[in-house]
């Protein structure tokens, strides 16, 4: 399977969205097809060969009648920004002109006139509805389904407009029928307006590329777009400069804003061979940077990717809409017929008053406030997430955070800081000289915290070179030949596998064994301390009723001195990946309720891939991060757990209340329709209420982004 993925603009409501993305579903060639309308992307997995560009246009436009323009989506190009396109003054254009024939139809010319005012009302009907009702006759004369809001509206102003003939003895109802449609088009460039201004607020959230990169060529700088840039080039930073792409600081000092990426606002100093992320601007210092990454592979580039793609995988809530939006329309048709007959079984009431009711019903039948809003408030909430440095790669696993009962998570690293010290070191008939330079040697290759804080300060030659055979095994220990000395490192169980036997030892703290050929040699003593915010977050799980469960491959006296002081009850020790895993499909098997596993993304890969949520923690450097977990924490403050659950259930919260309030004022007004309730002029009314809930339920979902976590 292939997939491919398109973005698509000139798409003008969410129900032709989900149009289109039925449509495609049912392609053979098509195994899945997903239309996110939020950000206009196109997302499709074929079963065979894809589709051209070409083939892939001609099917989409197989169901849709708009005028729309398809190309490749790309990973680093965004979106425009502008407020206003041309589809917005094309409608303010004909609105304008429309009114003002409509208004000198009503005052400039006199009534006796009777068929030269016909003539201007049907000229100023036509300019404002032409594109609508065109879309029903383009549908029936391909015989496609013509049942939507365009047949809808058409049906509504048209049949107000024709039921001002003295016929039907309802009186001048041009007005009305024209006004149905203008107020419908202002509420389209209300609408567009606010989607518009929705994306660019989501996006600027996430979207801080660096447009510029200043290459170091020989004593030259050179202005360049990041996309030119390779790796290994030398660029510099200057201040208030956003870092294009990631890299290795080579001279040079400073302090870094890296609220684009943690969602934290205090300034990170950093300084000659650390490694700074995309996205990040410096606040001052100067740097010169070696390039690690290219432009699309950099930190911010895959932020943005995830958040723009974050629509192919699609909510229960928005699944719920697309299946909604297909019956609702065929349905109000239906409900308006039979109030149009209701003469038939009361013969004392005139038809023309019913037929006047199921018109002012079919007013406010548009979905449209459900269709736009319900997406729009998910896309808004991954918007949030981003801006607080967590990455949800899908609306769905918003819905999977809300369910979640139990919180799996790691401890180094994790909970811990992961910056172990050596407190102790001990040696057997080995002196200290040889036995740093064998247990440094063995540890050299491996990215664990423990090896690491092994290594520092002692590494003093490239050790990495002189190996041979080396392997690791994930929370267990690491073995290789050193200048043709046998080397094992690890938990005693690890060393008992290679047939080494070792002392028992009673230390507070980490034990890291060495045998060399074969003969136990000594130990090292590590101790790790607790995050400030582990703690917390832990009591904020426990007030949202969501138990944490501490698994660790450490000694469980340390993992029980961590959980106690963190507040977690229940603790596992001196695990391997493979029994977290085991522990973690207990719980899987034996709860109603979510299980989500947090640790780096890549020694508890298993976990992370097979829990309902897996969180990644520092994990955005990461290839293997972003690929296993659905939630990555940008940097590694365990409370981030509790902001990306307390964003979905204010996204979940926003999205049903769309849906119960939109649904709510559309009975209220179909009962006060047939209750004739609202005066006069009840279908501009309802006309009115509808086109405003939809804006304001748009705006609704846009608030989102400006939640307090």
């Amino acid at each position: 399977m292939k997939k491919h993925i398109y973005k698509i603009d000139g798409l003008t409501c969410g129900n032709c969205a989900a149009k289109i993305e039925r449509h495609l579903n049912k392609d053979e060639n098509i195994f899945e097809a997903n239309l996110d309308f939020s950000t206009g992307r196109l997302y499709v997995t074929y079963k065979d060969d894809p589709y051209t560009l070409e083939q892939t246009m001609n099917k989409v436009m197989e169901a849709s009648d708009d005028d729309l323009e398809i190309n490749y989506a790309s990973k680093t190009k965004t979106h425009s920004k502008n407020l206003i396109n041309k589809r917005i003054i094309q409608l303010i254009t004909r609105l304008v002109i429309g009114v003002i024939l409509l208004f000198v139809g009503l005052f400039a010319i006199p009534s006796n006139l009777v068929w030269l005012k016909v003539v201007v009302y049907s000229l100023s009907l036509l300019i404002l509805i032409y594109d609508i009702t065109w879309k029903t006759i383009s549908r029936i004369i391909k015989l496609k389904n013509p049942i939507d809001e365009n047949l809808l509206l058409t049906i509504s102003a048209v049949g107000a407009f024709l039921m001002s003939l003295p016929v039907f003895g309802r009186g001048d109802m041009y007005f009305e029928g024209i006004m149905i449609i203008a107020f419908y088009q202002l509420g389209q460039i209300f609408e567009e307006i606010a989607m518009n201004k929705s994306r660019n607020e989501i996006m600027r959230a996430v979207d801080l590329q660096g447009e510029i990169a200043n290459l170091i060529v020989g004593d030259e700088f050179k202005t360049v777009h990041p996309n030119d840039l390779k790796k290994n080039d030398l660029i510099l930073i200057k201040v208030g400069e956003i870092i294009p792409v990631d890299g290795k600081i080579v001279s040079g000092q400073g302090s870094l804003d890296t609220s684009s990426l943690t969602g934290e606002f205090m300034p990170v100093d950093v300084d000659e061979g650390d490694h700074v992320l995309s996205g990040s601007i410096l606040k001052n210092g100067s740097l010169t940077l070696k390039v690690e990454r290219l432009f699309e592979d950099s930190a911010i580039s895959k932020i943005l990717e995830l958040v723009t793609n974050s629509g192919e995988r699609k909510s229960k809530a928005e699944k719920f809409i697309t299946k909604f939006a297909r019956f609702y329309t065929p349905m109000v048709l239906i409900l308006a017929l039979f109030i149009a007959l209701v003469p038939l079984v009361f013969k004392s009431q005139a038809y023309a008053d019913w037929i006047y009711n199921a018109l002012s019903v079919i007013v406010v039948s548009c979905p449209c406030a459900i269709v736009i809003s319900v997406p729009l408030a998910y896309f808004a909430g991954i918007g949030l997430a981003s801006k607080n440095g967590i990455l949800v790669k899908g609306s769905n696993y918003l819905d999977e955070l809300n369910n979640l009962g139990y919180i799996l998570t790691d401890k180094t690293g994790t909970l811990t800081h992961g910056y172990f010290e050596v407190k102790k070191a001990v040696f057997y008939e080995i002196e200290e000289e040889l036995f740093w330079e064998y247990l440094v040697a063995v540890e050299s290759q491996s990215n664990h915290p423990i090896a690491k804080a092994i290594i520092h300060d002692r590494k003093k030659l490239n050790t990495k070179v002189l190996q041979e055979n080396y392997h690791e095994v994930p929370g267990a220990g690491v073995s290789s030949t050193y200048k043709g000395v046998h080397l094992i490192a690890g938990k005693p169980s690890f060393l008992k596998t290679a047939g080494v036997e070792v002392a028992k030892v009673k230390e507070k703290g980490t034990i890291i064994y060495l045998a060399v050929n074969q003969k136990y040699a000594g130990y090292v003593v590590l101790n790790d301390t607790a995050k400030y915010d582990s703690k917390h977050m832990v009591s904020q799980l426990k007030k949202m009723k969501i138990e944490t469960v501490l698994l660790s491959g450490d000694h469980i006296s340390n993992v029980e001195d961590i959980a106690n002081e963190v507040g977690i009850e229940k603790y596992y020790g001196q695990l391997t990946p493979a029994e977290k895993l085991d522990i973690l499909e207990q719980y899987l098997a034996n709860n109603d309720k979510g299980v989500g596993f947090v640790g780096d993304g890549v020694n508890d890969a298993p976990s992370i891939i097979r829990s309902d949520v897996g969180f990644a923690m520092s994990g955005i450097g990461s290839d293997l991060a972003v690929e296993n977990a659905e939630v990555i924490i940008v940097n590694d403050n365990p409370i981030k757990v509790v902001d990306a659950i307390k964003i979905s259930k204010r996204t979940r919260l926003v999205a049903l209340f769309n849906i119960i309030f939109s649904l709510l004022v559309k009975f209220s007004i179909v009962v006060l329709v047939l209750l004739d309730l609202l005066g006069q002029y009840q279908m501009t009314v309802a006309m009115i209420a509808d086109t405003g809930l939809t804006v304001v339920m748009i705006l609704n979902s846009l608030l989102i982004l400006y939640y307090k976590v």
